[in-house]
């Protein structure tokens, strides 16, 4: 999820870049710009504009369209009467209810499913158990290097049952989402 995420973002961010980047060289100046507040990743933005003051309105623009897709695809952060990706995934009395999301949500979903149809399974959206697993232990690693370990294969086996990507239910009509398998 957070992959597919930064690639949309990243393909958003290269295309507004490239919007105002076609100019002649000699006749803008390069500026650069690099934020670490999104999809806890870093952000570079490069761009040839005539002045500074033109550059940071165009990287003010990415900034909010970068805020609002972090939001939606975090899987870490909830947001107060909000719904993203965290809402999907929560559990309530042990399973999982229908959201009511952003139509970008749903986009993202139904492409993420076609692309896991023309990758033959490779990627996967609805890998989140096994990765899940992964991220708790990574950060247990960078928390106390010297104890750093990998998780137990049966762990991530066991994690790998509840990734089918048919468990994800999206109504386009709506705009919910449902995962079955709790």
């Amino acid at each position: 999820k957070k992959l597919i995420s930064m690639v949309l973002v990243t393909v958003l961010a290269v295309l507004q870049v490239f919007s105002f980047a076609s100019c002649k060289a000699s006749e803008k100046i390069k500026y650069s710009a690099h934020y670490f507040d999104y999809f806890d990743t870093a952000t570079t933005i490069i761009g040839y504009t005539e002045t500074k003051e033109e550059f940071d309105l165009i990287c003010e623009d990415i900034k909010v369209l970068l805020n609002e897709y972090h939001k939606l695809f975090t899987i870490y952060s909830r947001y107060e009467n909000f719904n993203n990706l965290v809402t999907i995934n929560d559990l309530t009395d042990g399973e999982h209810q229908v959201v009511k999301v952003d139509k970008k949500i749903i986009d993202m979903l139904v492409f993420a499913k076609d692309m896991y149809k023309k990758t033959n399974g490779k990627v996967n959206v609805a890998m989140g158990s096994v990765l899940s697993i992964w991220h708790i232990y990574r950060n247990d690693g960078l928390d106390n290097p010297f104890k750093a370990e990998l998780p137990p294969m049966e762990k991530l086996k066991e994690a790998n049952n509840h990734t089918d990507i048919n468990d994800l239910i999206i109504d386009e009509e709506n705009n919910t989402v449902y995962i079955s398998d709790p």
